[in-house]
């Protein structure tokens, strides 16, 4: 699999031996066709990688057959596909996965209980086709750990979203994607997506590439913020999406020859009312562990992209600032 289009259109595409890129409405239909055209060299989403690199005590024959079929499921950016096909494709999903579970045992499972500095250290010692055996049949969980590169997080998250699309209308946030390249506007990267997660659902999305920025801010929106709401406009008031856009836009104009990367945080249970649930501070208290975690995350992959920390700035809106408040307390004083 290739990206060549715009990121950001949740689509699969194939790349057979010779080069043809071959688009499929239904992934189920080229999967298995495809699979056994691919040559030697396949070339992915993360590079180019060759059968050789396994892990020890695994077969070619294993490589050779689930490798390009568990590759083909991921989500990819040229070909629109409909609900239902995305649908299909989830179930053919357990179909692979019921034949390559030997394929996926032989490689080094994740850290069981991994922290932001155990999850890149594992990931780097991944081969090519190991990282994309992982991202195409553990999507959610690739997608939700702190410390993963950017790429890769948003590649997985991309999937969920995707393979979501035939049970949720997920339209303002493509609206996002699709924004790409206006008034300047960098690349989106999907770092968190669960449309069930703490209650509100679950969104992380960075204008930019955080690994790499020289300047990074996580923006945090406030009470009633959920993912119904946080790419909507109210009246003439931006979406919780679009005042990181402005952000990203402002830092950009302020920080001249240096990169940006600006974040809308969605990954606690904002209060639902501001007279009853606001003023209480157990949502934050809540949120803070989690808040934490991605911002040891957030440093160990600019860490492991750069070799240094970079710079990082928290702002929160509304309860997103209690939120923050909290946060600070889990970190060593002084």
């Amino acid at each position: 699999m290739e990206r060549t289009g715009p990121r950001g259109t949740l689509t699969p595409r194939s790349v057979s031996g010779d080069g043809t890129q071959v688009e499929c409405g239904v992934l189920s239909t080229a999967l298995n066709a495809l699979a056994a055209d691919l040559q030697p060299v396949f070339r992915t989403g993360t590079g180019v990688c060759r059968p050789d690199h396994r892990s020890p005590g695994r077969s070619p024959e294993a490589d050779e057959k689930w490798a390009p079929k568990l590759r083909k499921l991921k989500a990819d950016d040229d070909l629109t596909v409909s609900a239902a096909d995305w649908v299909d494709a989830k179930k053919d999903t357990g179909g692979v996965r019921d034949g390559a579970e030997r394929y996926l045992d032989a490689i080094k499972a994740p850290p069981k209980h991994g922290d932001p500095e155990d999850n890149p250290e594992w990931w780097k010692h991944l081969s090519a086709d190991e990282r994309d055996a992982y991202i195409s049949m553990h999507p959610a969980s690739i997608g939700a750990m702190n410390g993963l590169p950017a790429d890769a997080r948003d590649e997985a998250n991309r999937t969920v979203l995707a393979e979501t699309r035939g049970q949720y209308e997920v339209r303002l946030i493509q609206g996002r994607f699709d924004r790409t390249g206006q008034g300047g506007l960098p690349e989106a990267y999907l770092l968190g997506f669960d449309p069930d997660g703490e209650g509100n659902g679950r969104v992380i999305l960075a204008n930019g590439n955080p690994d790499r920025a020289d300047h990074t801010a996580l923006y945090i929106p406030g009470t009633t913020t959920d993912l119904s709401t946080i790419a909507e406009d109210d009246g003439g008031t931006p979406s919780a999406l679009k005042r990181s856009e402005r952000l990203w836009r402002e830092s950009g104009r302020l920080t001249p020859g240096q990169k940006v990367s600006t974040i809308t945080w969605l990954d606690d249970d904002a209060p639902d009312n501001v007279l009853t649930d606001a003023p209480s501070d157990t949502y934050a208290e809540r949120g803070a562990p989690r808040l934490h975690q991605y911002l040891e995350g957030n440093r160990a992959a600019h860490t492991y992209a750069t070799g240094d920390t970079g710079h990082t700035t928290v702002l929160g809106h509304s309860y997103g600032s209690t939120l923050i408040g909290d946060t600070a307390k889990t970190f060593p004083q002084g």
